[in-house]
């Protein structure tokens, strides 16, 4: 959907503001603002209903909300004098009052493949095809009554909310709402939309219960990607909403780019284009070997030569750079870091407002050691991803560096609520077990650090964690049965290494876990 009013254009599925024909830079919050605004510009709306909506229902002052409706007004050529568009209603709220027309958007959303055109080392650069997918509407099942929105209400959302997604080409709702049978044929469809996905679901309403199935398939051979059902007391109607367009959201981020990945493997490595390359490249990134990580680098790059501005192939290489720098895959410490601050700012240049290139920003400052910067650039990532589960993690990572046990453990646990099987699963059950040690729960943390060496694709340095709970919970045969493991890895291996990867904050929680370690590098 557009809304136009003057010379601006409000694009609803792209969260993108354009002022004759150009796009505006804009903070996403001010852009949700005006949204609501203009959504809401038959009436009156309050403080309170902003505090709801854009806020997410967090405690905000006043002087904040007129900070972002004066930032709004500035955004559209308004002033608290003018209030040509936005007009304030003393002790009310504020309303938009400009005159609007809409459209559906509906072609442009579709990317045709193109041609290749461009050459790149002697070579012909394939297409650059970015993912793409088509959600449909809901079948609704049961006697709905007042809930009956809800099979229409959620595929809205959805498309609102993964719209957001800067590697996801998303089809708008004026397209994909035409295929409303109740059978519908998946490979038909993604034909006639040029889609590789489609995200359907049923809604079932029995009694007080509601059950909602989503599936996502390939469009080639309708092929089930990932599915998932949620229910709940109808009661629970809007929470169970917001669950979904999470969980969904974040389940799409790990599982299109793992098939992206599978299909990218069938083609020979030479006809790989960039976004099959970057595929491909997270693919081994999410390895956590040495090896893997040097592949994932040149694939990264590969990507990069295929199209210069491709900010997410910037972003993921300076996670090769991060990893080289934190898993002690280089001896020069301070040339990764650089390499790695150097090539998310290059990532930040081509789209500010790529979620990944922000994080990419703020695991650079987390490297070289800036806790204040990268909790500053976590937090922007979240305000334009606020269910980024690795984002989550990151940040539960630097509260239980400091020791801060409590916000770390919320943190952690939404992260692993929106992404069960993330390829940083081992790093975010680290973070549940270094929230143990901070409260001398050495028994639970004990639990937490097995599960970290239990996950898939584990690096062989986090041993350490192991061995640390296992020493504190008096269990030293055990600790010393992983501290040998982890010997056997990394020969020579210390205390000093372990808080290269996990920077400790001097303190009670650093002494106790140097005094573990000593405890078997004395026995040495």
């Amino acid at each position: 959907m557009i809304v136009r009013f003057d010379d601006f254009e409000l694009d609803l599925a792209k969260r993108e503001l354009r002022q004759s024909g150009e796009v505006k830079a804009a903070e996403p919050q001010v852009l949700r603002l005006l949204e609501f605004l203009i959504d809401n510009r038959h009436r009156v709306v309050s403080k309170d209903d902003l505090t709801e909506e854009v806020w997410k229902g967090r405690f905000v002052s006043d002087s904040v909300i007129n900070s972002r409706i004066s930032s709004a007004r500035a955004l559209i050529g308004d002033d608290g004098k003018a209030q040509r568009f936005i007009k304030t209603l003393h002790r009310q709220g504020f309303r938009f009052v400009g005159e609007v027309t809409e459209a559906e958007t509906v072609s442009s959303t579709v990317v045709p493949i193109p041609e290749p055109s461009e050459s790149v080392g002697g070579e012909t650069a394939p297409p650059s095809t970015k993912p793409s997918i088509a959600i449909l509407p809901f079948r609704l099942v049961g006697i709905a009554g007042p809930h009956a929105a809800i099979a229409d209400a959620l595929p809205y959302e959805l498309i609102s909310e993964l719209s957001r997604l800067r590697w996801l080409q998303v089809i708008a709702r004026g397209t994909s709402f035409q295929f409303r049978e109740l059978d519908p044929d998946i490979v038909a469809i993604g034909a006639k939309l040029n889609v590789r996905y489609c995200l359907t679901g049923l809604v079932e309403i029995t009694g007080r219960k509601i059950s909602v199935i989503v599936e996502v398939a390939e469009t080639q051979n309708a092929e089930i990607v990932w599915s998932q059902q949620f229910s709940s007391d109808v009661g629970g109607v809007h929470e169970i909403r917001e669950q979904i367009t999470a969980s969904v959201t974040a389940a799409l981020e790990v599982h299109i780019p793992l098939n992206e990945a599978r299909l990218a493997r069938l083609k020979p490595a030479e006809n790989l284009d960039a976004w099959g390359a970057y595929h491909v490249g997270l693919q081994h990134l999410y390895r956590f070997t040495r090896a893997d990580n040097d592949q994932a680098a040149s694939l990264f790059k590969r990507a990069i030569e295929l199209e210069p501005d491709f900010a997410r192939a910037h972003a993921a290489l300076s996670s090769t750079e991060y990893y080289n720098a934190r898993t002690h895959y280089t001896d020069d410490y301070a040339a990764s870091v650089a390499r790695c601050r150097a090539h998310a700012e290059k990532s930040l240049e081509i789209d500010a407002l790529d979620p990944y290139a922000n994080y990419a920003m703020g695991r650079a400052n987390t490297a070289a050691g800036d806790r204040e910067m990268c909790a500053m650039w976590f937090d922007r990532t979240l305000s334009i991803r606020p269910n980024y589960a690795q984002c989550l993690y990151s940040i539960a990572l630097n509260d239980t560096l400091t020791e801060a046990a409590d916000d770390g453990q919320l943190h952690i646990d939404s992260a692993l609520t929106l992404s069960p099987l993330d390829p940083f699963l081992c790093a975010m059950f680290s973070v549940r077990t270094f929230s143990h040690i901070i409260r001398e729960e050495y028994d639970q943390a004990v639990n937490w650090a097995e599960k970290v060496m239990a996950t898939p694709n584990v690096h062989p340095h986090y041993a350490c964690i192991p061995v640390i709970s296992h020493t504190l919970n008096d269990d030293l045969d055990r600790a010393g049965v992983w501290y040998e493991r982890l010997l056997s890895t990394f020969p020579g291996s210390s205390h000093r290494d372990f808080f290269v990867s996990f920077p400790f904050q001097d303190g009670r929680v650093k002494d106790r876990i140097t005094e573990a370690f000593l405890v078997h590098e004395r026995n040495r």
